[in-house]
């Protein structure tokens, strides 16, 4: 079991109890190479545990907002992404060592149309976010972001789950899943 941060519980189900008894359950989840956990919690942000000393610790700094739902790690850092209906919205993004911070809002750029995040993935040369407004792209080094929806194929704009597989993106919407080839076109 991880030891949970100070002032926290946790219950059976894996909701973690603050010290006035609000449940903040996990809404996702991951491994980092390094053999860290990541979890993010609904109203909590998110918690790093070294699964060597099953030590849970919150973050100081954070991503925007504490609805976070989604998270991807990998050699670049961290994205952080959830359900933005608080004073502070966007997709969040963090160097490695968790002290530099960068925050994506709508008014960024007229592409994204939403930035509530239901999940994310590294994979054909961007990092892709499933909203609820369609399909988000990002490539960093051209830092350009390209918007997928209905017009381009997708079965909805509520798109909900991604992964990459053999080179292609699978997308998986409210009304049903798509794959998208390295040419970024989407087949049904």
């Amino acid at each position: 079991a991880i030891f949970p941060p100070d002032n926290y519980t946790w219950q059976a189900d894996g909701t973690l109890l603050d010290e006035a008894f609000r449940p903040a359950p996990i809404t996702d989840w991951i491994i980092d190479q390094r053999g860290n956990l990541w979890t993010t919690h609904w109203g909590a942000g998110v918690l790093h545990s070294d699964l060597r000393t099953l030590r849970g610790i919150f973050n100081q700094a954070g991503p925007a907002g504490n609805d976070v739902r989604s998270i991807l790690v990998d050699d670049e850092g961290f994205w952080f992404g959830g359900l933005n209906n608080a004073e502070r919205t966007g997709i969040s993004q963090a160097n490695r060592d968790l002290i530099t911070w960068d925050f994506v809002e709508q008014r960024d750029d007229s592409r994204i149309r939403s930035t509530d995040t239901f999940d994310m993935v590294r994979g054909l040369g961007a990092v892709w976010f499933a909203t609820n407004d369609g399909l988000l792209s990002y490539e960093e080094k051209k830092r350009e972001w390209q918007r997928f929806d209905v017009q381009s194929n997708l079965y909805a704009n509520e798109v909900r789950a991604l992964a990459v597989a053999d080179s292609e993106l699978w997308i998986g919407t409210v009304r049903g899943l798509l794959v998208m080839t390295p040419g970024r076109e989407i087949w049904r």
